[in-house]
């Protein structure tokens, strides 16, 4: 196994009250975004000493997508980069749209 670095940065405009909760928690990544804002980010992965790498695969998970009360809000990721190969838990509670340019995957269910 390969130690890397990866670094999420945002690659448009973004605000939230709970920025300073963004970071590494354990084995996962955190960032916040609050209700009625979106932001575009860029993965990038880094070796040890700092130089860029590229790879032929890039395999991230994400978690805890949730909708506000009653429908008010809903989290969402969208894949525009290619053609993503992808796999959803047999009980997910996401929902798929396949768009002409882009893949989008939204939340169903409330949070708790």
């Amino acid at each position: 196994n390969v130690k890397v670095k990866v670094n999420a940065n945002a690659s448009s405009l973004y605000h939230s009250k709970s920025a300073h909760k963004n970071g590494k928690r354990r084995d996962f990544g955190y960032i916040a975004v609050d209700s009625g804002y979106n932001v575009e980010v860029r993965f990038s992965i880094w070796d040890m000493l700092d130089q860029p790498l590229t790879v032929d695969t890039f395999r991230i998970s994400f978690y805890d997508l949730d909708m506000g009360s009653r429908g008010a809000s809903r989290e969402y990721l969208i894949a525009d980069q290619g053609d993503p190969t992808y796999s959803l838990a047999k009980d997910t509670e996401l929902l798929e749209k396949h768009m002409h340019s882009h893949l989008e995957f939204l939340a169903s269910e409330g949070g708790s």
